[in-house]
């Protein structure tokens, strides 16, 4: 059977501690391939504009694997990583469409480009008033066009969304940018 990618969950603010320990598990050979996508984004520290990166998909990592033949139970044993999106006790792979569509966007860092196709650009906005379980509209993003229920804003301009997936429901963090409201 193929490699596929996999969706890895991880410790808040542990993505790029995860993928690396992922990557060392490639000790012997070269069976598994982990990415954290990311994008650049300027941050005012102390009056001071600061070049950062920030989690594209916040708490999770891509990790490609053969979920047949390779050892993907190790995975679970690295810093960083909580558990492996799972139907019973095999991993769900990423559906093929979605997992080209989501790595064409980025380059082989996992930074997001820019001028990235489907990629909305950066625009300052007035902080949205939502209802908390008022439903909105994912805008890009793997989740483009899909409708989830609003939950919370966190930090600068994010907020948080209850999207049915995998089974059940799954708070994603999204820029508020990338959400907009249904009109009822």
């Amino acid at each position: 059977m193929a490699k596929h990618w996999h969706v890895a969950c991880t410790q808040p603010n542990a993505e790029s501690r995860a993928r690396s320990n992922i990557e060392r598990l490639n000790r012997g050979g070269r069976w598994v391939e982990a990415r954290w996508l990311k994008y650049r984004d300027i941050v005012r520290r102390n009056g001071r504009s600061i070049d950062t990166f920030r989690a594209l998909y916040p708490g999770y990592v891509f990790v490609q694997f053969d979920a047949d033949t390779d050892p993907w139970r190790d995975i679970l044993g690295c810093y960083g990583v909580t558990r492996i999106i799972c139907d019973g006790d095999q991993p769900v792979p990423l559906p093929d469409d979605v997992a080209r569509e989501v790595f064409a966007r980025v380059d082989a860092a996992g930074i997001v480009h820019e001028d990235a196709p489907g990629l909305l650009p950066r625009r300052k906005l007035k902080r949205l008033q939502y209802k908390k379980g008022a439903l909105i509209r994912v805008l890009d993003t793997a989740f483009q066009s899909i409708i989830a229920a609003y939950d919370r804003p966190v930090g600068k301009g994010d907020a948080v969304v209850n999207l049915r997936a995998f089974g059940g429901v799954v708070p994603l963090t999204l820029p508020e940018r990338l959400i907009e409201p249904i009109d009822e």
